[in-house]
């Protein structure tokens, strides 16, 4: 299986997870910022590169790019997370998956190969992934659960080739 590419954008949280999990595992990334190469906790950083910077500002247009972009989409949740809706894209059902993680990586690790076997099925070469930022974190850290779910299924789905 040839590895695939992340897609993903500017934010902090699970975004932000998705694109450094990708790179520290040497996968291809993609996808689309906002104007200004702004995020959440200031301007993206040389490290994200790859991210192709828009004219406008809208969170919404860039969410529509990465969607455009990416062959489905992988929504990451975190259980008991409170989270304002407007921050996630608007993807049909039959072109996405959501997951929820917890706080505990030994519950999330049962989710890998289920995960594997649908990136499989569907023949996904480009997987957009989005999910809550790092500012509705409510004492949970959004990123570090996401990056260290992201860098484990991206060690599984590199042992494959």
């Amino acid at each position: 299986m040839p590895k695939i590419i992340v897609i993903s954008g500017d934010q902090t949280g699970v975004e932000r997870a998705a694109l450094d999990a990708a790179i520290d595992k040497n996968f291809e990334i993609e996808g689309f910022c906002t104007e200004g190469r702004l995020a959440e906790d200031d301007v993206l950083s040389e490290r994200y590169n790859k991210l192709e910077e828009l004219n406008t500002k809208s969170y919404l247009k860039r969410h529509e790019k990465n969607l455009q972009l990416g062959d489905k989409t992988l929504i990451i949740m975190i259980s008991n997370l409170k989270i304002d809706d407007k921050t996630l894209p608007i993807v049909k059902e039959e072109e996405s998956k959501t997951i929820y993680l917890d706080k505990n990586f030994e519950q999330n690790k049962t989710q890998i190969n289920p995960l594997i076997k649908w990136i499989k099925n569907k023949e996904i070469k480009k997987l957009f992934i989005s999910g809550p930022t790092e500012s509705y974190n409510n004492n949970v850290n959004i990123y570090n659960i996401t990056y260290n779910f992201l860098f484990h299924l991206l060690s599984e789905l590199e042992n494959l080739d």
